[in-house]
């Protein structure tokens, strides 16, 4: 990654054919197929807010990477009428422990942490749309296929048109800063 930061928003996809069909008539392929699961925590005796902060281990099916601990923390920005998560940390996700899952528990248990919630993400594809934007669609039980659009740079204003641009090509006209973790516990009611 050349840039710092992570600029990202997400949206539900109300029918996969549908948005499939909208990435092949703008020239996307598929350049990445994965699944994997991420074992959200809380801190025992902090209370963190999960769309600015969040501790998370994160477990791949396809294909097989190791197993790791990432810490997130973000800020939400507005520009030009987009609001928008922007990562302060790296390439987003700041990973701090890889081993198998056991021991990735056991480390978050001896920091304070306790479990929270667990989000499983299935049939997910990566695209790219060449000249354009790089997209996803995942699946996650909770609430259907949802789809993100990501941007790396510092530059706020640049993010923010390059999202609106991106969102109007997909003709996608509702989209969320929230986190995946506090979407899905919104939906578990939690």
């Amino acid at each position: 990654m050349a840039s710092r930061y992570e600029c990202e928003v997400r949206f539900f996809i109300k029918d996969i054919e549908k948005f499939r069909d909208r990435i092949k008539e703008l020239g996307g392929i598929v350049k990445f197929p994965y699944e994997f699961t991420d074992y959200y925590y809380l801190h025992r005796n902090e209370k963190w807010n999960p769309i600015l902060k969040n501790i998370r281990i994160r477990e791949w099916s396809y294909p097989r990477k190791p197993t790791c601990i990432y810490l997130t923390k973000n800020e939400i920005k507005e520009t030009k009428g987009i609001k928008f998560k922007k990562s302060l940390y790296k390439e987003g996700k700041l990973p701090l422990f890889s081993a198998n899952i056991k021991e990735c528990k056991e480390v978050l248990h001896d920091l304070g942490f306790l479990p929270w919630i667990t989000v499983i993400k299935k049939e997910c594809k990566l695209y790219e749309v060449p000249k354009k934007f790089i997209t996803i669609e995942e699946y996650i039980p909770e609430l259907g296929w949802t789809g993100e659009l990501e941007i790396e740079g510092d530059n706020i204003t640049s993010a923010s048109e390059y999202i609106r641009k991106s969102l109007d090509l997909l003709k996608i006209k509702e989209y969320t800063y929230k986190s995946i973790s506090s979407l899905v516990a919104e939906a578990k009611g939690q």
